[in-house]
């Protein structure tokens, strides 16, 4: 109960002890008056709850967007940048000459360069002319290792 609820209160007993008799305009206007400011109170406290129940919301809200914010537009949040951050994203790629496994680093796989296998040095990426486009590329051992191509630049 706030103050104002409590003060509203006294008033009430107050005016029940004084046994005050309605029939007198003065005692009537009196006890109505302090009906209204009790049922004022009882308002008040409940308008004051809400307000809490939906500021507690909206914290919990704003916790939310940020979360949702830092997810969409990048944080400093490792989890965070792990999950979203293609920069150390790899692909694994056969050598279409001797099926060696490769890795590729996707931010820089730069189709225009000549990358080489590091095991035959061929061309990891050859022009392809329409009737090799049915050919698929030769399948590697699981077993290989894995190794990063060079470039020729």
């Amino acid at each position: 109960m706030s103050k104002l609820t409590d003060r509203a209160s006294y008033l009430k007993g107050l005016a029940e002890g004084m046994k005050l008799n309605i029939e007198k305009d003065a005692n009537r206007l009196i006890v109505e008056i302090i009906q209204l400011l009790n049922e004022t109170t009882d308002r008040l406290d409940a308008v004051e709850e809400e307000l809490e129940d939906m500021d507690s919301y909206m914290a919990d809200m704003e916790g939310d967007v940020a979360a949702l914010k830092d997810r969409l537009f990048g944080e400093d949040d490792p989890e965070i940048r792990d999950e979203f951050d293609d920069e150390d994203e790899r692909i694994t790629y056969p050598c279409p000459s001797c099926g060696k496994i490769l890795q590729f680093r996707t931010k820089d796989v730069d189709f225009s360069e000549d990358y080489r296998c590091p095991s035959c040095e061929e061309p990891v990426f050859p022009e392809l002319s329409d009737e090799d486009d049915d050919e698929p590329a030769p399948k590697a051992d699981e077993d290989d290792d894995i190794e990063s191509p060079e470039s020729d630049e």
